[in-house]
């Protein structure tokens, strides 16, 4: 189940965050964006959908917003032992919904090019390299 996020998810996300993320600091020689950002104040704000089991375990999130003319993904993390099991596709599925839903025509978002799996993974879903 997909849901907006809520204080108390704030922990889990930033766990999330974290594992998923520790892998890259490394190869960009600092922690990545997501790594220090500011999650209570996204999910403060409604930007943040988290993935969630029956059991209320957080597995993913996902933060995206209107940003001009596009619907802007900012983030999506999933924790490492959910990787690979779809979790990232339905956080984008999530998002492409909401935006559509809001009348956004057009997607964006960014990564680091030292973020081999996510260069990997957007195109599979039909994101194009601008």
């Amino acid at each position: 189940m997909i849901r907006e996020a809520t204080s108390a998810d704030l922990y889990a996300v930033q766990r999330i965050a974290e594992q998923a993320f520790a892998p890259y600091v490394a190869a960009i020689g600092k922690k990545p964006a997501p790594m220090v950002a500011d999650f209570g104040k996204q999910i403060d704000k409604g930007l943040v959908e988290v993935l969630v089991s029956p059991q209320g375990d957080v597995h993913g999130y996902c933060i995206s917003y209107p940003k001009g003319v596009t619907w802007h993904v900012e983030n999506i993390g999933v924790a490492p032992g959910s990787q690979g099991h779809g979790c990232g596709r339905l956080l984008i599925d999530d998002a492409e919904r909401r935006a559509a839903a809001q009348g956004f025509e057009t997607m964006e978002l960014y990564t680091n090019v030292a973020m081999e799996a996510a260069l990997e993974f957007y195109p599979r879903l039909g994101y194009v390299e601008l």
